[in-house]
């Protein structure tokens, strides 16, 4: 058998990290292990990427004074990275070239294809696709790059084949992380070496979850592990090494649920829409809310079988509060695919009674429960009402053509307070115009 390439130099950099904490004494080693504790819980970020449908904006992160995302060109072959700063209010695109057209590569802002960012200190990262010399996107080849804050400078990094356009991230440090399957590789933002951690992540008859989405209070990353039998909860350190931290039988739900900062996992079970509190560090299980009952809407066929018309279920945890989307059929004894409303509690996670959140978002021709896309500095990111931007035209490959109604993004921030009081004072960015499909 075959030894990779990287088992060597990772074992002799182990056995000399073993050597130096001997000869550093009991009192420097746990010293060290202070600080690296304590330099993980500061640079451990979920990243994770948030789909904003019609924009381009489908990965975004936040900086400290602005929200960085990604917005089509005009002619719609490639994108632009661009900055919405929360103090003026302004959308830019990243670029300070003067008169810069930002359509080619001469523009430190241009993707040629579609991409995603992140930011990591004083650096914005991009990762994009990239067009062939047809101009069709190459769907496993990726750019990574770097953009200055104040987008003067662009530098590209490496490119990478890892990553798929939908892939959820977690960044410690300068390292970014995501599992494929059963393969967590991490990825040096500075350098964009790549190195594969493990090809077997997911212990043998086990399933990665296909979020990366927890944050334990030391800055360790939280994975949920699964079985048909049961599912089993693992923290990461930067290493990549795990260590389980508790196991809990499989009920319908679980697997839907969303961490805390303070090792908490919160789901509602689908039979009885009851909603539990999972506590990672003891193992143990409690009745978060049983405020949500009514919702478990269920009908049984004739064979058995278990159809839940009311209980599909969002669950978020933001600005203190554990958010839960509800959404069932206007009319819960119709299966055709109509319509389904949906409305949305705030539950304190200090306890208490919810309250309902009533600001809505209408698109596709319904109203929908105004989601948090993000928690900034400034406020709650949402995603304000949507008039419609026009009718586009759009040719099928049959020759035929047909017209679709386009909405616009308007991106919001409001307060706390205010969104959970549901009183719509709204602080719309003024944002750059977007093109049409075609």
């Amino acid at each position: 058998m075959s030894v990779p390439r990287w088992i060597v130099p990772a074992i002799l950099s182990a056995l000399c990290l073993a050597l130096v904490l001997a000869l550093c004494g009991p009192h420097n080693a746990q010293q060290k292990n202070a600080q690296d504790s304590q330099q993980l819980a500061d640079d451990f970020a979920v990243m994770q990427p948030l789909g904003l449908s019609g924009t381009g904006a489908e990965h975004i992160h936040i900086g400290k004074s602005s929200w960085y995302h990604t917005i089509l060109t005009q002619d719609g072959t490639g994108s632009l990275v661009s900055r919405l700063d929360f103090s003026t209010m302004q959308e830019s695109v990243l670029c300070n070239v003067e008169g810069c057209a930002h359509d080619s590569a001469a523009c430190p802002a241009y993707l040629s294809g579609y991409g995603r960012v992140y930011v990591a200190g004083d650096t914005v990262y991009s990762i994009a696709s990239e067009r062939d010399e047809d101009g069709a996107i190459r769907s496993t080849w990726h750019t990574l790059r770097a953009h200055s804050l104040d987008g003067s400078s662009m530098r590209q990094i490496a490119q990478v084949d890892s990553l798929s356009s939908g892939v959820e991230m977690a960044i410690c440090g300068t390292n970014i992380y995501h599992a494929a399957g059963n393969t967590m590789y991490m990825l040096d933002l500075s350098t964009g070496h790549e190195t594969i951690l493990s090809r077997s992540f997911a212990p043998q008859g086990e399933q990665l979850a296909s979020y990366l989405s927890g944050r334990m209070p030391d800055g360790r990353l939280a994975l949920l592990f699964f079985t048909p039998q049961q599912y089993i909860f693992r923290a990461m350190d930067a290493s990549g090494h795990l260590e389980e931290l508790c196991r809990v039988p499989a009920v319908n739900g679980l697997g839907n649920g969303c961490f805390d900062e303070n090792a908490h996992y919160y789901y509602s079970e689908a039979e009885t829409g009851n909603l539990y509190m999972l506590d990672l560090s003891t193992g143990q299980t409690s009745l978060f809310s049983d405020a949500l009952c009514e919702w478990a809407v269920q009908h049984i066929w004739g064979d058995g079988n278990v159809l839940y018309t009311g209980s599909s279920r969002q669950l978020s945890v933001t600005g203190g509060h554990l958010l839960v989307q509800v959404d069932a059929r206007l009319d819960p004894e119709d299966f055709s695919g109509a319509p389904v409303h949906g409305r949305l509690f705030a539950f304190p996670l200090s306890g208490g009674q919810p309250e309902e959140v009533t600001l809505m978002d209408f698109y596709n021709g319904y109203a929908h429960p105004l989601a948090v896309q993000a928690e900034t500095p400034a406020g709650f990111l949402v995603v304000g009402d949507r008039p419609s931007a026009g009718t586009a035209v759009l040719h099928g490959q049959d020759g035929g053509s047909y017209s679709m109604e386009v909405f616009e993004e308007h991106l919001a921030l409001i307060s706390p307070a205010d969104y959970f009081s549901s009183t719509p004072n709204f602080r719309f960015f003024d944002q750059l115009p977007q093109p049409l499909p075609s």
